[in-house]
């Protein structure tokens, strides 16, 4: 080999090693990582590449310590190879003998069983605070033994399943699909789980498993569940949510391709009737505003429901179902601005004047405001802080958390002072800065703050 085929090869080898490192080297908190791998005899070719891809690319590269690990075998059947939590490199060693003992000498290829197999393991080694991320690895369709409560005469997804994959779109994991072949199921499977699939048609090595999911730890999150606006009469609304990027360097390009609503008095409703496109950028949050339209001029009143989104292509978020309740106005209400077009001068005079009035009353300030951590929010909606009041910040298990209650472990508070989000600190032994505390109001800044678990943790103060 001449020397510039060398060096180009260094190169591509040095890049890519890379692209795998950058997670686990950077990466601060612990994660679970489920891998549910197809052992059946049609793997026969595949699964030496397939269990290299495993153990250098998810094992070696990934995981670091402390992260949680699951690798489940199927076939007919599911065996549970590993559930542990990668403590130290020999555990790491231990994780890559187990899945070379691996072989592709199974009967059959029950995916629905693997899955309650996941499932259930999980209700006794489940992190509920951590990020969850799937890897389902096959090269065959749905094709269970006739005792399988899966098992249908022609192989496609029954009920049993498809309620096993309602449940799991809930539950917020990020969901990989890989295909093996061209006969693979992975595009179904990942649209009725709502996750993203590959599919390689070609004989796979590790080298294209890994460039195929290169991406494996990015995931975008819905960090505020979705809502409709009041429906009019005439059943028109938008449909809003806001998206989060985590682990991604560059934007994420989304397509979904169905948004169902599903309740007990409209009945299914299709709520995008093409598929919609979403760009979310690593460093800001995305504000989706979907216009819908309900058919058939519902009656007005209160609806209670369940949203189900499914995507096309790589990409997607999670969790994809979520509960919604709405209104539907009546048609004075929908259409009151102009039917009465004096009443609304009238209010809006009142309500000049009331703003007039109550100019220098003493009303207190109110702030509204999200922290996140990590780039990740500390919870679902924004907090309000009215002056006068605390936000008492502490920390738990190298975590920090917030409470509008004194905690017994009080190490700092907010509270407002002349219009501004000021941070008081309690204990210094606790609560150590990294940097000096910014001047003035902290809407529009980050700290960094030491962990009692090593490291530091960035909180970030975002105004609504």
């Amino acid at each position: 080999m001449n020397k510039p085929a060398i060096t180009a090869l260094f190169l591509f080898i040095l890049v890519f090693l890379c692209v795998f490192s950058v997670f686990s080297d950077e990466r601060k908190e612990n994660i679970d990582v489920f891998v549910v791998l197809d052992k059946s005899l049609s793997m026969e070719e595949e699964i030496e590449a397939v269990k290299s891809y495993v153990e250098e690319s998810i094992v070696e590269n990934i995981l670091i310590p402390g992260d949680f690990f699951m690798l489940i075998a199927f076939y007919g059947q599911a065996e549970k190879m590993i559930i542990q939590d990668m403590s130290d490199e020999e555990i790491r060693g231990d994780f890559k003998n187990k899945i070379a003992s691996i072989a592709a000498d199974g009967r059959f290829t029950d995916i629905g069983n693997a899955l309650d197999t996941l499932r259930q393991a999980l209700k006794e080694y489940e992190h509920p605070d951590r990020r969850q991320y799937l890897l389902l690895i096959t090269d065959g369709i749905q094709e269970a033994p006739p005792e399988s409560k899966y098992y249908s005469e022609d192989g496609s997804f029954n009920h049993a399943f498809l309620e096993n994959t309602r449940i799991i779109q809930k539950e917020g994991w990020k969901i990989h699909i890989l295909g093996i072949g061209m006969a693979t199921a992975a595009k179904e499977i990942a649209e009725q789980l709502s996750g993203e699939y590959t599919e390689i048609a070609e004989e796979p090595t590790k080298e294209l498993l890994e460039e195929k999911t290169k991406d494996f730890l990015g995931r975008i999150e819905v960090v505020e569940t979705p809502r409709f606006d009041s429906v009019k009469s005439n059943g028109s609304s938008s449909l809003r949510f806001v998206l989060q990027s985590v682990y991604y360097e560059e934007d994420v390009r989304i397509t979904i391709t169905d948004a169902v609503l599903k309740t007990s008095d409209l009945g299914t409703i299709q709520l995008v009737p093409k598929p919609v496109e979403i760009v979310i950028n690593p460093e800001n949050p995305a504000d989706v505003s979907i216009p819908v339209l309900f058919p058939g001029n519902p009656e007005s009143g209160e609806y209670s429901g369940e949203i189900y989104f499914s995507f096309s292509g790589d990409s997607s978020f999670s969790p994809a179902v979520f509960a919604v309740d709405f209104s539907v106005k009546n048609y004075f209400m929908s259409n009151i601005f102009w039917i009465l077009p004096v009443i609304i001068i009238a209010a809006a005079g009142i309500i000049l004047m009331i703003i007039f009035l109550s100019k220098g009353t003493g009303r207190k300030k109110v702030i509204k405001f999200r922290i996140l951590q990590d780039n990740r929010p500390l919870q679902r909606e924004p907090y309000s802080l009215r002056e006068g009041e605390f936000l008492f910040i502490f920390e738990e298990k190298g975590t920090f958390k917030t409470s509008e209650d004194k905690p017994e472990k009080n190490h700092a508070h907010l509270e407002i002072r002349e219009n501004e989000l000021i941070l008081k600190i309690t204990e210094p032994d606790f609560f150590r800065l990294i940097d000096d505390l910014p001047e003035g109001t902290l809407l529009g800044k980050k700290i960094r703050i030491h962990s009692s678990m090593g490291g530091y943790k960035i909180l970030f103060f975002r105004a609504v």
